[in-house]
């Protein structure tokens, strides 16, 4: 059984609650949650549906004050019993994340990048 890159990222930690890997134009390509997620969250199906315009409009929310701050590394949305994150990946689109809210997002981000250089680069080699 071969596992698909969201649920690689979603086994990377404990805090990652749940996965949505969208290409460039903020299409979902792959999800993957916990079972907590699902018992802990309600999402309405509107939302599921509408999930990649929801990453589009918070991206170019974010976008507007590149210009005095530089490029958007990350978005992170810190609400009362979750942490919702969107990570712009050079070449492959975007990873949106939900997470424990106590997640050290940094650390997150850091274990997410790393992952996908190490794929892209074994990818490079075959």
């Amino acid at each position: 059984m071969t596992i698909s890159t969201a649920q690689h990222i979603l086994s990377l930690d404990e805090s990652v609650l749940a996965v949505c890997l969208m290409d460039c134009n903020f299409r979902p390509l792959e999800m993957a949650s916990k079972v907590r997620f699902g018992k802990r969250f309600k999402i309405s199906e509107k939302l599921r549906n509408k999930f990649g315009d929801y990453a589009a409009v918070i991206f170019a929310t974010a976008q507007i004050s590149s210009e005095a701050f530089g490029n958007v590394r990350r978005v992170i949305v810190d609400y009362e019993s979750a942490k919702t994150m969107l990570i712009p990946i050079c070449d492959i689109g975007y990873v949106g994340l939900v997470l424990h809210p106590s997640t050290n997002t940094d650390y997150i981000a850091f274990k997410i990048e790393s992952f996908l250089d190490l794929q892209r680069d074994s990818e490079d080699c075959c």
